[in-house]
């Protein structure tokens, strides 16, 4: 009888899921032993101590929390009088300014390519460059 190592059987079998994450975290959690559970969110909430049963405006309470983090922290941010370039003395050495572009030097640069290679990451295929 062939003997297998639990690491070995266990690589293999994420080697077979690679690239679907619902059985890559099943495999997971078997190695973990972590049972998995359902979670069962609560029926209600206190909001500004009243009990919301409804879920809609429980949705709707959570959407505005959420909604208004930005503003709220950005209101306890104290005003002062000190510009930005108070910070900034020695300059920034790293910058990066990108100039604005003009279509015809996009259709000069992707003419110097050669056409019918595959796309980028973007998706983006050089023929469809030169073509417009």
């Amino acid at each position: 009888m062939l003997k297998v190592s639990k690491r070995n059987y266990y690589d293999y079998r994420l080697n077979l899921a690679r690239g679907n994450l619902k059985v890559t975290w099943k495999i997971l959690y078997e190695i973990i032993n972590k049972k998995r559970s359902k979670t069962k969110n609560p029926s209600s909430f206190i909001y500004n101590d009243k009990e919301i049963n409804d879920p809609v405006k429980i949705a709707n309470k959570f959407c505005e929390f959420f909604t208004n983090i930005g503003p709220n922290l950005a209101g306890k941010i104290p005003n002062t009088h000190l510009s930005y370039h108070t910070f900034l003395q020695n300059g920034i050495s790293k910058s990066l300014f990108l100039k604005p572009v003009r279509v015809n030097e996009i259709r000069q640069i992707a003419s110097k390519f050669k056409s019918g290679k595959a796309s980028g990451l973007d998706n983006v295929y050089i023929n469809d460059i030169k073509s417009n």
